[in-house]
């Protein structure tokens, strides 16, 4: 059997409305040889996984590269990530969501470049995916591990699991894990660790990865509940226990993810659990960077914080009016 160059995983829940363009564009990808698709079925409530197999049988050069692992319940994206990892026969691990999609010659510059580098972990820029147009978020070039991680804290760099490229050496190496206990929030929970075990960091000024935030039943565009912030405090706690054992100026750094993490929940949570997520952390004083942080702490100090959520929602009829006008743009 020939050697598996990438394994690419893809948590499978309730995502048919999305999920053919992002296996098209798994299938569609330039590099054709050595790589495997691993699927993982989370016990998908709709017909996910019918219309997963018909791609399958579609592209037939593929069908032979990937594999369905079905959940007997449903665990959570990060126990199917695990799950992933667990099957995974690949140097590279490379992590995608159901909802979004990349370009074709994505998984190629990554492995590329990460054979080149000899890297660990090879990072780029993506794409907030709108459903007419796209902004490019940047992120920073940084090869030094320990500013990389500094910046990742001080949320300079997106916290997110993608779009990177993994040596699936860190995960075995180190017996890490994605914690199933911070469903919501497991990059938050593992991506600085990940960082701060890699020797060697690429970076490269493409933006492959499509974000797609005009799925709104996705969990990032949802109201946060009560387990989504217990996930956040709990990821928190993982990092603050990982790095207590680590130089202090980790510990330093992760007072501004808290910091982060406090403005992020009062700004997705509403009612009472929004009046406690004012409190979220009340160890850290740390000043706001942002007219958008200074605004959010303003109002919640003043308890104002009907007037915060009209803001925000405001800015959502925002979001939808300007997607509307590249639509009728579109039309001409």
């Amino acid at each position: 059997m020939e050697s598996v160059n990438i394994s690419v995983i893809i948590p499978i829940y309730n995502g048919k409305k999305f999920l053919e363009k992002c296996v098209r564009s798994l299938f569609e990808q330039t590099i054709t040889t050595n790589i495997e698709f691993i699927f993982v079925n989370d016990c998908t409530q709709d017909e996910s996984i019918v219309l997963l197999e018909k791609l399958m049988k579609a592209y037939s050069e593929r069908k032979l590269l990937s594999k369905i692992i079905h959940h007997k319940q449903n665990e959570g994206v990060a126990a199917a990530r695990n799950t992933g990892i667990n099957n995974a026969l690949g140097k590279y691990l490379f992590f995608i969501d159901q909802d979004d999609y990349l370009d074709k010659d994505a998984l190629w510059i990554f492995y590329s470049e990460a054979e080149k580098e000899n890297a660990d972990i090879v990072y780029s820029n993506y794409l907030y995916q709108y459903r007419y147009h796209s902004h490019i978020r940047k992120n920073k070039k940084i090869v030094d591990k320990q500013n990389y991680l500094i910046e990742l804290f001080e949320s300079n760099i997106s916290i997110e699991l993608w779009p990177r490229l993994y040596k699936k050496e860190l995960f075995d190496s180190h017996n890490l894990h994605f914690f199933e206990n911070t469903s919501g929030a497991d990059d938050l929970a593992i991506v600085p660790i990940l960082f701060y075990y890699a020797i060697r960091i690429k970076y490269i000024d493409f933006a492959p990865y499509h974000y797609v935030r005009y799925n709104w039943k996705a969990v990032t565009q949802q109201k946060m509940g009560q387990s989504r912030v217990e996930a956040i405090v709990c990821a928190i706690n993982h990092l603050e226990n990982f790095f207590k054992k680590k130089e202090t100026i980790y510990l330093q750094a992760l007072k501004r993810t808290k910091f982060h993490m406090r403005i992020y929940c009062i700004t997705y949570t509403r009612g009472e659990l929004q009046r406690a997520s004012c409190s979220l952390f009340p160890e850290i004083e740390t000043e706001p960077a942002t007219i958008k942080e200074k605004l959010i702490c303003f109002l919640s100090e003043k308890k104002a914080l009907t007037l915060l959520n009209f803001i925000f929602n405001t800015k959502k009829v925002y979001i939808r009016l300007m997607e509307y006008m590249f639509f009728c743009r579109k039309q001409r």
